[in-house]
C-alpha cells in the first residue's frame, strides 16, 4: 500500500524541506504531490520497466526543481547565516530524497514506522522504545517515534556511507 501524502508529510527529511515562511505552502504541496505519485506507480504490481522509469524520472525532476528553488531561498551566499540550519538541512535531504534507492529505504522504512505507531495506537498498547542510556520509557507521542525512528535510520545511513 503506498504511503497517503499525510504520512509522507509527517516524515522528518520531507519535513526539512517545508521552510515555512521561506518557501510557500503550495510549492510544498507540489512536491509532497511527486513523492506520492512515485510511491503510488511503485506500488502497482503490474507496473512495467518503462513506467517505472518514468515515475522515477518525474520524481528526480520535480525533487531537484524544487531543491534548487528552496536552496536559492536559503543559500548561505545570498542570506549569510540567517538560514543555515535550514540550508543544511536541505542538503541533507538531498542526499536522501536524490537518490533513488535510499528515498525508497528512507519512505518505506519510515512510513512502516508510522503505520506501527498508529495500529499500536489504535489498539490502545503503549510503546516503548529503549534510549540511548538502556532505560525504557512510554512515548505516546506519534512525532518523537518517529524521530527516534529517523535518527536510528540516519545513524546508520552515516556509517554505511563511511565506510
Amino acid at each position: 500500500v503506498p504511503p497517503k501524502i499525510l504520512e509522507l508529510a509527517a516524515l522528518p527529511v520531507i519535513q526539512w524541506f517545508r521552510l515555512r515562511g521561506v518557501v510557500s505552502a503550495d510549492r510544498f504541496n507540489k512536491f509532497l504531490v511527486v513523492l506520492h505519485k512515485e510511491q503510488e506507480a511503485l506500488a502497482l504490481k503490474h507496473l512495467d520497466k518503462e513506467g517505472e522509469a518514468q515515475a522515477r524520472t518525474e520524481t528526480e525532476a520535480g525533487i531537484a526543481k524544487y531543491i534548487r528553488r528552496a536552496n536559492a531561498a536559503v543559500h548561505p551566499d545570498k542570506h549569510g547565516d540567517k538560514y543555515a540550519q535550514e540550508y543544511e538541512r536541505l542538503q541533507e535531504g538531498r542526499r536522501v530524497l536524490g537518490q533513488e534507492q535510499l528515498r525508497r529505504n528512507y519512505i518505506s522504512c519510515m512510513v512502516s514506522v508510522l503505520r506501527s505507531f498508529d495500529e499500536m495506537k489504535q489498539q490502545k498498547v503503549n510503546f516503548q522504545m529503549d534510549h540511548d542510556n538502556g532505560s525504557n520509557s512510554n512515548i505516546n507521542d506519534r512525532e518523537a517515534t518517529v524521530r527516534k525512528a529517523h535518527d536510528i535510520w540516519w545513524q546508520n545511513f552515516e556509517q554505511e556511507a563511511d565506510q
